[in-house]
């Protein structure tokens, strides 16, 4: 292979940390730099932006004011012809790729972190929206999945060539989740709870996508047993207020707590007895595999990709999406049985390790942009 550096663009759309941005920052923290110069393109500026930056990594914005802004496209355009990179890859967006192509860029990689598919919308969908994934598709060069189920949904459905799509695991580092145990004991203290009390909890971009309105119902079933456990919700986003008026109405204020955006995610899993993620529609969610690596009983959505996470009462527990008395059903029974709890903890972080590591992930998309840029040296 050629000695010098391979030159790759990560391109997001976001620059505040959720999933896909954690995503490209574990990528810029470990991949070799004297295998690969690593640059970030976003179409926002914000916080994630000078964390590159401190990394020593060049961060560059292309701040869009309407979803068609021209300026800011053709500025990125030249921005990815004058710099002759040898990969970009792109993180939620297809716009990249094809202004790469017209750039000439050699390896065109797009990441697909999720296809906004339930099993409801997959099995109702439009022909518009049908035809849409398959124009999207057969526009693309090369892609990557996060989740096996998304990988074949595009093969055997939308008309993507098995060689066009891989699929690379996302990965946590359990070492770092594991070092803030200690944090259980003080974050409960802030919020008044001793160790004996029961605290589920969450961590998310508040969006519809997320189905948190299902576990505030869930919650007020409970409170309507005299069951509820005390709830923490960690995370930001436009459904932010709707959800803490759903709460106030249904009279949970003293049992649901809004945390906001904390940078502390570790030591607020370890805080928790349960994590609960009731999504409509997910790729290969982070926060459901940084709970397990926290040991954490996890209750989530039996939904595309989860179950490639999740098997049901060994690592965790699925519950149909869309139904808060199924999740309230499951929240009550583990709070039930600490012992249950512990054992599908444990076992949550046995399939961290073998499954879903950062090294694994890292070695796996290191040997992949390797191999495609190989392919294009010919």
């Amino acid at each position: 292979m050629n000695n010098k550096r391979i030159k790759i663009l990560q391109i997001l759309n976001h620059a505040t940390l959720a999933g896909t941005e954690k995503h490209v920052l574990q990528l810029a923290q470990r991949l070799d730099r004297d295998v690969f110069d690593i640059f970030i393109a976003c179409f926002e500026e914000g916080p994630l932006l000078e964390q590159f930056s401190d990394m020593g990594i060049k961060a560059h914005a292309f701040p869009k004011k309407s979803r068609i802004d021209i300026r800011a496209t053709f500025s990125f355009y030249k921005f990815i012809k004058n710099n002759k990179f040898d990969i970009i890859h792109a993180h939620g967006s297809q716009l990249p790729g094809w202004l790469g192509r017209l750039a000439n860029i050699p390896v065109i990689i797009e990441t697909r972190h999720g296809l906004r598919l339930s099993d409801n919308t997959f099995k109702h969908m439009s022909p518009l929206t049908y035809w849409h994934q398959r124009l999207k598709v057969a526009l693309s060069s090369t892609l990557l999945t996060v989740a096996e189920t998304d990988r074949q949904i595009l093969i055997t459905q939308f008309g993507a060539k098995p060689t066009q799509v891989h699929n690379i695991y996302n990965g946590v580092d359990a070492s770092v989740i594991a070092k803030e145990a200690y944090q259980r004991k003080l974050i409960r203290k802030q919020l008044g709870l001793t160790d004996q009390d029961w605290l589920v909890g969450t961590v998310a971009r508040l969006t519809p996508q997320k189905g948190l309105n299902y576990f505030i119902d869930a919650m007020s079933i409970l409170k309507k047993m005299n069951r509820c456990p005390h709830c923490i919700i960690i995370g930001d986003g436009p459904e932010k207020e709707p959800l803490m008026a759903q709460s106030h109405s249904l009279g949970l204020d003293a049992f649901i707590h809004f945390l906001g955006y904390q940078q502390d995610i570790p030591g607020y899993l370890h805080a928790m007895d349960s994590f609960i993620l009731p999504s409509i529609w997910e790729g290969l969610p982070y926060a459901i595999l940084e709970a397990m690596a926290a040991g954490k009983a996890v209750i989530a959505s039996r939904i595309f990709g989860m179950e490639e996470i999740i098997s049901h009462d060994k690592n965790g527990l699925l519950v149909p999406p869309c139904d808060a008395e199924s999740l309230a059903t499951a929240i009550f029974d583990i709070s039930q049985n600490k012992q249950r709890a512990q054992m599908l903890g444990m076992n949550a972080q046995k399939s961290i390790q073998n499954k879903f590591s950062i090294d694994q992930m890292i070695h796996q998309i290191s040997e992949f942009y390797r191999s495609q840029f190989e392919v294009q040296l010919g």
